[in-house]
C-alpha cells in the first residue's frame, strides 16, 4: 500500500535531526576542502558545491529510515520496498556528486572520479529500475 503522506511527514524525529546535522557537517567539511584544495573560485560555487551532495546524503537518511519502518510495518524485504529503494538511488546520486567534488577540487584524479561517478550512476539507475518494476508487479497484484 503506498502511503500518500511525504516521506519528511513520515520520518521521525530523530531522523530529521540526523540529517539536518549531517547536511551542516557535510556542508561544512565539503566547504572547507573546496576553499583550501579548489581552484579559486566565487563563494557561490564553493557552497553549491558543498551543499548539494550533503542535501542528497540527508535526502537518502530520510528515504533510508521510512523504508525501513515499513518494511517492518508490511514484513516485505528490502528489496521490494520502494522507499528503501530510492534511498539506496540517493546515496548513489551522493557519492556521485562527491567523485565531481573531489574531481573538482583536484583532489581525485579526472579519470579515476569519472569511473567512480560512472559506476555510481549505473547502480543508481539499476535500484531506480529495480523500484519502478517492484512498484509495477505490486500493483498488478
Amino acid at each position: 500500500m503506498i502511503s500518500s503522506r511525504s516521506i519528511w511527514a513520515q520520518s521521525s524525529l530523530l531522523t530529521k535531526f540526523v540529517a539536518g546535522v549531517v547536511v551542516m557537517v557535510g556542508f561544512a567539511l565539503l566547504f572547507f576542502v573546496e576553499s583550501i584544495y579548489g581552484k579559486k573560485s566565487s563563494l557561490l560555487i564553493s557552497v553549491i558545491l558543498a551543499l548539494i551532495p550533503s542535501v542528497t546524503f540527508a535526502v537518502s537518511i530520510l528515504f533510508l529510515s521510512v523504508g525501513l519502518i515499513r518494511m517492518r510495518q508490511e514484513q516485505s524485504t528490502w528489496y521490494k520496498q520502494q522507499n528503501f529503494l530510492l534511498g539506496i538511488v540517493f546515496v548513489f546520486v551522493a557519492f556521485s556528486l562527491l567523485t565531481t567534488v573531489g574531481s573538482v577540487t583536484n583532489i581525485l584524479s579526472p579519470l579515476l572520479a569519472f569511473f567512480l561517478g560512472l559506476a555510481c550512476i549505473v547502480l543508481a539507475f539499476l535500484c531506480l529500475t529495480w523500484s519502478i518494476l517492484s512498484t509495477q508487479g505490486k500493483q498488478k497484484s
